[in-house]
């Protein structure tokens, strides 16, 4: 499983979100596949490419 998330990790690199408020989240996530969870300015959502990357 380490692997995998070191593999995932790779190519959409852990980072601190921003809240539609504008305060950093105090957790690091990454974003990949079909529903990846993101947070910025425009809100909470689910969305299908990486905001950083725009990949998948």
């Amino acid at each position: 499983m380490l692997a995998g998330i070191h593999a995932i990790a790779a190519q959409a690199p852990f980072r601190q979100m921003q809240t539609p408020g504008g305060y950093t989240m105090s957790v690091a996530m990454t974003n990949c596949g079909t529903a990846g969870w993101i947070t910025d300015r425009k809100g909470y959502r689910y969305s299908t490419t990486d905001p950083l990357n725009g990949q998948a």
